[in-house]
């Protein structure tokens, strides 16, 4: 019996958060350690530049043709939304979380960002965290057949961008953010087709 060699995946599995190219952020710090402020915010930028490009291909119905393409590209724009979501609200569950608060050392001084976390918590808080925990994040028995996520992509985009905005507006007053590009932050949602998974 001939042996059949699979394909190689060199490279295929490589992760960067600079190079939108490829596919995940890239981490050279220790699990140990928290990282340094600054490759925090490069890991938040990281989420926010692929959000904002997974709502710009469900804005083309050209990209949705095939059926696992888009659902992963579906499932991608919810992880997305949902890890800005975890680090803008921060739940807390875990000590090695990225969390906004620990980042901007007295966010009550950031009056406007303030109320730009308060909207996205109405929003986000706490049906479409569920919605995603239970759907996408973890294989629970109540996935069923699908999910259109389209009203809440519709509905948090803005919300994540208001936040993003002011965090940007205070740069400047945020020492570990010098030098971080969050890129443009384009909060388009799925027109054409509505962003349903499976």
């Amino acid at each position: 019996m001939e042996k059949i060699n699979p394909p190689s995946l060199s490279g295929v599995f490589t992760t960067s958060s600079t190079q939108m190219t490829v596919i995940g952020p890239f981490s050279t710090y220790s699990q140990d350690a928290p990282a340094p402020d600054q490759q925090q915010w490069e890991t938040i930028a990281y989420e926010i530049k692929m959000f904002s490009r997974m709502l710009e291909i469900l804005s083309d119905p050209d990209w949705l043709t095939e059926v696992a393409l888009k659902n992963a590209i579906v499932e991608d724009a919810v992880l997305h939304a949902r890890s800005l979501c975890e680090v803008f609200l921060d739940p807390g569950t875990r000590k090695d979380d990225i969390k906004l608060a620990e980042l901007i050392r007295e966010p009550a001084n950031y009056v406007e960002l303030s109320a730009a976390i308060a909207k996205l918590r109405k929003v986000y808080s706490p049906s479409y965290r569920d919605m995603f925990n239970k759907n996408v994040m973890h294989p629970t028995k109540l996935r069923g057949d699908g999910r259109d996520y389209s009203e809440p992509l519709k509905e948090l985009a803005p919300a994540i961008g208001e936040v993003v905005g002011e965090i940007e507006a205070a740069k400047d007053k945020i020492e570990s953010l010098k030098g971080v590009e969050f890129g443009p932050f384009t909060p388009r949602t799925a027109a054409a087709k509505p962003p349903t998974s499976r």
